[in-house]
């Protein structure tokens, strides 16, 4: 999970490599809406984030490993499930996985 919040995270703040002499302070990077003047504005650049779908597919696949080898449920494991689950389903879920 950390993984998939770490690639949410670098889209929202992404990493900026700015080169010590264009004299750009870190505060005038992180201000919002404040406009930053640079001689030479080629040389700011932005790291290319890290794809989101394949940090999700990854927890996907782990927890279903994690699922298929001890044969419990994510449910029984505490698990939330991003799923709109009813209750009766979270429960005969659970259920499944004690047999």
């Amino acid at each position: 999970r950390n993984l998939l919040i770490d690639a949410v995270r670098s889209h929202i703040m992404p990493k900026i490599i700015v080169p010590k002499s264009m004299g750009i302070s870190r505060e005038d990077i992180e201000t919002l809406g404040k406009p930053i003047s640079a001689d030479d504005p080629k040389g700011v650049q932005i790291l290319p984030p890290p794809n989101v779908n394949s940090a999700g597919m990854n927890l996907q696949l782990l927890e279903s490993e994690l699922t298929e080898v001890t044969g419990i449920s994510p449910q029984n494991n505490g698990a939330q499930t991003a799923n709109n689950e009813t209750a009766t389903e979270i429960s005969i879920k659970a259920q499944e996985g004690g047999r």
